[in-house]
C-alpha cells in the first residue's frame, strides 16, 4: 500500500524520474517536483520522430521546452539527463537501455524511482517501463540495494469500450493507488510547467492537473498485453504493433537473462547519452 509515508522522505535521499519523452515528467508528477530537494530527471528518448525531416531542430526545441520547465520546479540542467533515443524507437533499445539504466542506479542510488506503468497506448512509454522494470531486477541478482519503484499513468483505451482515458490505471489486484490532491501552489506550479510545452500544447490540454495519482509499480509480465488491446499502438501509427513490441519485450528478456556479461558490455543506447556518463 503506497501512502504519504513515502512523500516524508522527498528530502531525505536522491529521486530518479525516468520517463520517456520531455513533458512526461510533468504530466506524472510536475506538482511534486518544485518540493523534491534532490531529483535526477532520465529522459530515454529526445522527443523527435525521425518521421520528421527536420527532427534535429525539433529534438533541439522539446530539450529547450524541458529545461525552461525544469527551472521553474529548480531543477538544474546537469539534473536532466537525455539518453538520446528516437522518439518511437525506445523498444528498439530494451537490453541497452536496462542495462544502461542499471548502471545508472549503480551511481546514483537513489531511494525511490519514478517511471510510466505499462498500459498499452505509447511504445516508449512501455519501453520505458520495462527497462527500468529490468534495471532493477538487474541489481536484484547481484544482490545489491533497490530502490522502491512507483509509477505514474499517462493514458490508455479503456478496456470496455476503446476510449482514450487520462490520469488514471489500468486495474491491479491488491495494489492500490495513491491520489495527490495538489495546492494551489503545486497546481499553478505544474500549469506554468506544461505551459513550457508549446509543441504538445493540443496533446497536453487532455491531463488533468488538479491532482496526481501514484502506486507501487506491479511485477509485470511484459510479453503479455497489459489489457485487452481494443486499440493497440497501431491506431496511433507509432510504428510498432502490440504484437511487435511484445515479440521485441520477449527478446530482450531472454537476453537479459544472462544480465551478467551484458552488464559488463553495456554501452550507449543511442549517440546523444551525456558526458557525464563516462
Amino acid at each position: 500500500m503506497l501512502d504519504s509515508s513515502l512523500w516524508t522522505r522527498r528530502n531525505s535521499g536522491c529521486i530518479v524520474a525516468v520517463v520517456a519523452h520531455p513533458d512526461d515528467e510533468t504530466i506524472g508528477l510536475g506538482g511534486q517536483l518544485g518540493s523534491i530537494a534532490d531529483i535526477t530527471l532520465v529522459h530515454v528518448t529526445d522527443g523527435a520522430p525521425r518521421t520528421r525531416p527536420d527532427w534535429k531542430t525539433h529534438a533541439q526545441i522539446r530539450r529547450a521546452e524541458l529545461l525552461a520547465a525544469a527551472a521553474m520546479a529548480g531543477i538544474p540542467e546537469h539534473s536532466c539527463l537525455e539518453l538520446g533515443v528516437a522518439d518511437q524507437e525506445a523498444s528498439m533499445h530494451l537490453v541497452e537501455l536496462a542495462c544502461f539504466l542499471s548502471r545508472l542506479l549503480d551511481q546514483l542510488r537513489p531511494e525511490v524511482v519514478f517511471t510510466h506503468t505499462y498500459e498499452g497506448a505509447h511504445p516508449d512509454h512501455d519501453a520505458t517501463a520495462f527497462a527500468i522494470h529490468n534495471a532493477i531486477r538487474l541489481r536484484v541478482e547481484r544482490g545489491e540495494k533497490t530502490p522502491d519503484l512507483i509509477e505514474f499513468p499517462s493514458y490508455h483505451h479503456r478496456p470496455r469500450d476503446g476510449r482514450i482515458e487520462t490520469g488514471t490505471f489500468l486495474p491491479w489486484p491488491y495494489i492500490e493507488p495513491f491520489r495527490m490532491v495538489l495546492s494551489k501552489e503545486a497546481r499553478s506550479l505544474k500549469r506554468r510547467m506544461l505551459s513550457c510545452f508549446q509543441t504538445q500544447k493540443e496533446r497536453l490540454a487532455n491531463f488533468p492537473d488538479d491532482a496526481e495519482i501514484f502506486r507501487v509499480a506491479p511485477a509485470y509480465d511484459f510479453t503479455n498485453a497489459p489489457h485487452a488491446e481494443l486499440s493497440p499502438y497501431g491506431a496511433f501509427r507509432w510504428g510498432v504493433t502490440g504484437r511487435e513490441w511484445r515479440r521485441l519485450a520477449r527478446h530482450a528478456q531472454q537476453m537479459l537473462g544472462s544480465s551478467m556479461p551484458l552488464m559488463a558490455e553495456a554501452k550507449r543506447p543511442a549517440p546523444l547519452i551525456q558526458d557525464w556518463y563516462e
